[in-house]
């Protein structure tokens, strides 16, 4: 059976995971639902651990390019390289912030030009449940973009501009494995900042884990022919040509400090026993790398397209006649006639390590690429009767696995996560 796309190709618009370091809106008064002290069972305080010999806190400077550096202890202050990047915690100083945010952290940059931005980074050390309730404060000056992303700043959780003697507050719940690290950043968009208050408890939710989460693929410790998925059913690595497990194979990561990653080569690709639940809001991500140029068929990092009943997602990097390379997000509109339509965007030919979210809410379908939304389309839910398969689409002709390259972190949750 040969796939048959129905695609407008619409141009760009616009392993391991330990710890990276081993030492150690809106209104004027803070919103009522944001607690003054770490709610119990409390797991971190941000500002309430500083300084304290067992804090579970990094203190680091943030590259921007999943690269960061420890900053170094002088007296109640954490100091990065640039002096002017420096923490502290409204418990040591006095500070404007820390009338509107008791509990907080503060927080000092030398603005927009600096090589890093002063972030804080707490490892999980087993899969829970955990919710983020963070409070920002300016108490003057230029406005500070506050970010809260976990593993990399592409995986962002929450993003927002606090402006000056205006509390900005918000809280999440997320399904935290074992080993992914949770950053919390200044980023000032111009000018430096001053002692901005960051508030940010992790508290553990009332819920079993998984909650929300439905895949997670890190290939760090995985063996033999299983595929661990540490929020449910396990996978298995196939061979192709012979329909037979194989023992999977790892490369390098996104992350040089980090593990392995899942290659994809030859006929080699993984299957899930299971299915996904996409009658709802989704978010599916992953880390992609394609390490040689598609050539004809498109290369399937993940699908579970439902070329039956139509639903499902895929996920692929495909080269249109025009020349050059899209990443492409696709749904099976209807199966009879088949109709394949999605979003897209161009993809940079330079096989190098890409993050990829697609977002099903609303009755919309968002792709964004390494942090930034390409393209956004209305479209229903992704419902499917087809397990995930990761490397391959559900059914091509001919046979034959088209990924050359690698995956990482590949997750799919129930819920939205934002793009930027």
């Amino acid at each position: 059976m040969v796939l048959v796309r129905v695609l407008a190709l619409v141009a760009l618009l616009a392993g391991c995971r330990q710890s990276l370091f081993e030492a150690g809106g809106g209104g004027t008064q803070p919103d009522a639902a944001l607690a003054s002290t770490c709610p119990s069972p409390c797991v971190a305080d941000l500002g309430g651990d500083f300084g304290k010999g067992q804090s579970a806190w990094r203190y680091l400077e943030d590259h921007r390019n999943r690269a960061w550096t420890a900053m170094t202890a002088a007296g109640d202050h954490a100091v990065g390289a640039d002096p002017a990047n420096t923490l502290t915690s409204c418990a040591l100083h006095d500070a404007a912030a820390c009338s509107m945010l008791p509990g907080a952290m503060l927080a000092s940059s030398s603005g927009s030009a600096a090589s890093a931005d002063p972030a804080a980074e707490l490892t999980f050390a087993t899969n829970q449940v955990v919710q983020l309730d963070l409070g920002a404060y300016v108490a003057t000056g230029a406005s500070q973009t506050i970010r809260l992303y976990r593993n990399s700043r592409e995986d962002v959780l929450f993003t927002t501009i606090a402006d000056a003697g205006a509390v900005v507050t918000h809280s999440l719940t997320i399904d935290a494995l074992a080993g992914d690290r949770l950053l919390v950043a200044v980023a000032p968009t111009g000018a430096g900042a001053t002692d901005v208050g960051i508030q940010l408890f992790v508290s553990a939710a009332p819920a079993s884990f998984p909650s929300t989460c439905q895949l997670a693929l890190e290939f760090a410790s995985d063996t033999g022919t299983t595929i661990h998925n540490s929020c449910g059913v396990e996978l298995s690595s196939v061979d192709d040509a012979t329909g037979a497990p194989t023992a999977g194979m790892v490369t390098g990561g996104p992350f040089a400090e980090q593990g392995r990653a899942g290659l994809l080569a030859a006929n080699d690709y993984y299957q899930s026993a299971g299915n996904l639940d996409r009658m709802s809001d989704t978010t599916t991500q992953l880390w992609i790398k394609q390490t040689a140029n598609v050539a004809g068929n498109p290369a399937w990092f993940i699908s579970d397209l439902d070329l039956d009943n139509g639903g499902g997602l895929g996920i692929d990097v495909a080269q249109p006649a025009m020349g050059g390379s899209l990443i492409e997000a696709l749904t099976c509109v209807t199966a009879t006639p088949l109709d394949i339509e999605g979003v897209s965007g161009s993809y940079p030919e330079d096989h190098a390590w890409h993050f990829v979210r697609v977002v099903s809410s609303g009755g919309q379908l968002a792709l964004c690429l390494d942090g930034q939304k390409v393209q956004s389309k209305p479209f229903g839910p992704l419902k499917t009767t087809y397990p995930p398969y990761i490397g391959k689409n559900v059914i091509w002709t001919p046979a034959g696995a088209f990924v050359d390259g690698a995956v990482d972190d590949v997750r799919v949750i129930t819920g939205a996560l934002p793009c930027d």
